[in-house]
């Protein structure tokens, strides 16, 4: 049951219509169509698509990172993600993060809303990628 709310397509309470169907007994009566309920005889009820936050995965390659010597790119790439790591604003979605070199995965965090996530993908980040210390305060 606990993957039927990650489902894009899947019915449920949002604001995007999705659709009328006849109406089933565990149906909330204030979802009844009466338009077309009227048009059909039959009890019809409006469908709409469930709303979700979209995950975000971030997917960093070390070894581009370990061999960019201190570039300008890779410290700019550091510093856009630990601003989005602190932006309160997207504390709401989810997010995962996925480490890997040319061969491995080495950290893999599923993708989950709050802080302690976020610290978990900072400590990461911290751990495993090179001049993340100096960047991230």
């Amino acid at each position: 049951m606990s993957g039927l709310g990650s489902d894009p397509v899947r019915r449920g309470f949002g604001s995007e219509f999705a659709g009328i169907r006849p109406l089933n007994f565990l149906d909330d009566f204030h979802s009844v169509d009466w338009k077309a309920t009227a048009r059909t005889g039959i009890m019809m009820t409006k469908e709409y698509y469930l709303e979700r936050e979209n995950p975000i995965v971030l997917l960093i390659d070390v070894f581009t990172l370990h061999n960019s010597d201190g570039s300008k790119d890779a410290t700019t790439l550091l510093k856009e993600l630990w601003s989005m790591l602190e932006d309160h604003r997207l504390s709401a979605n989810p997010l995962g993060l996925v480490l890997c070199d040319q061969l491995n995965v080495i950290v893999m965090i599923t993708p989950s809303p709050g802080l302690a996530n976020r610290e978990r993908i900072a400590e990461a980040l911290l751990a495993h990628v090179p001049m993340a210390d100096e960047i991230i305060v």
